[in-house]
């Protein structure tokens, strides 16, 4: 047996080494809103047959006030390593709302599935992760110390601020580590979103093909169009793909709105998605069955902006998933007075992903973003 000196000596570099071997869901003894504050979870410890809802504290504002992500966990009856563990997120931009809606369905869902034993595995669902831009309808998170805005999908997994991390990176580090340890207990995952505010766009996606399950979950998932993409580095879709968790990015429409259209797909969508992992079987005949037509989606690898020149007002002629060909007048640029200030003609042919519903329009913003398809496969 080894000295108590050097075990002393060898535990804090283990669990540096081995963090996930050493994981448990640590409770803070605080209370919020009736439910516990975490501050990393492990389903392993957590009771089968049950849902769980947590608030996990993610960091501290300036004030050392906590910041509280809400987060639940579905447990089916068995261990853990008897099924698959599913990831549901959302707002992680903070204007981006119809992906709460449909977490909320969702867990309804599972809260049945539970009770009558249908559910085999787990699912982790996280309602709203930018809390912060939630409350000022923004899909950056502010800095006191440096008075910016980051974007919250381009820090994962984040830095811990004992390790330099500024107070963003620190709070994604939480996020992250303290919910997927290091993805560790992640099998597959859906990360949800909308368009930018100020963006009309239908229901469309990310996906990295060159992993067979991440082409499934897309296929999934039925948008109207899909961007076939190795990914943006530092988005929590890719993150999870770097750590060998086949995952998405799940646009829903438009932001500050829940459009109940989208969110009925999105959630059968997710509904489709945990049958296929085996997770909750879906009833014969749903919706989720009936409705589910792969060949609406458009995939296409390449995103062409068309960008205003000059401040003025917008007037599009196109809406999105419009076909367009290459010269096509996409919309006119009008000064105070209704002059014409600039006709926006299309770069290339493709199919209308975005058009700005904001007609006030600054030099250099986008008014109309197309997909086209290079090299990506049709089907």
């Amino acid at each position: 047996m080894l000295p108590s000196t050097v075990l002393s000596a060898l535990l804090p570099l283990a669990a540096t080494l081995l963090p996930s071997a050493l994981a448990k869901t640590v409770y803070t003894g605080d209370r919020v809103n009736g439910q516990a504050v975490i501050s990393s979870l492990d389903t392993k410890d957590l009771d089968s047959s049950k849902v769980h809802r947590f608030y996990l504290r993610a960091g501290s504002l300036n004030s050392g006030h906590p910041l509280y992500v809400p987060v639940w966990v579905a447990r089916g009856a068995g261990a853990v390593e008897d099924g698959k563990t599913f990831w549901v997120s959302t707002v992680v931009h903070g204007d981006e709302l119809n992906g709460v809606r449909v977490a909320q369905l969702l867990l309804g869902d599972l809260e049945k599935a539970v009770e009558n034993g249908s559910l085999n595995g787990t699912v982790i669902g996280v309602p709203g992760v930018n809390i912060l831009g939630m409350s000022r309808n923004s899909r950056y998170v502010p800095s006191s110390s440096s008075g910016g805005l980051e974007d919250p999908n381009r820090l994962f997994p984040g830095v811990n601020a004992s390790s330099g991390g500024s107070f963003v990176e620190d709070f994604i580090y939480n996020v992250w580590f303290g919910l997927t340890a290091n993805g560790t207990q992640v099998d597959v995952a859906v990360d949800m979103h909308t368009q930018s505010t100020g963006g009309d766009t239908p229901m469309w996606g990310y996906a990295d093909w060159r992993v067979p399950e991440i082409k499934k979950l897309s296929e999934l998932a039925a948008v109207d169009l899909l961007k076939v993409d190795p990914g943006e580095p530092g988005s929590l879709e890719t993150t999870f793909v770097e750590h060998g968790v086949p995952a998405i990015t799940l646009e829903i429409s438009n932001a500050k709105v829940w459009q109940k259209k989208y969110i009925k797909r999105s959630h059968e969508f997710l509904l489709r998605a945990l049958d296929a992992w085996g997770i909750l079987p879906l009833e014969e005949g749903s919706e989720a069955q009936t409705n589910y037509d792969p060949s609406r989606t458009y995939n296409g690898d390449t995103f062409v902006a068309h960008q205003t020149s000059q401040a003025g007002w917008w007037d599009a002629y196109v809406q999105p998933e419009d076909d367009v060909e290459a010269g096509q007048v996409l919309g006119k640029l009008y000064n105070t007075w209704g002059d014409e200030l600039e006709t926006i003609r299309a770069k290339a042919s493709g199919k209308v992903h975005t058009v700005s519903a904001d007609p006030a329009r600054e030099a250099g913003s986008e008014l109309v973003r197309l997909i086209r398809n290079g090299t990506a496969p049709k089907s």
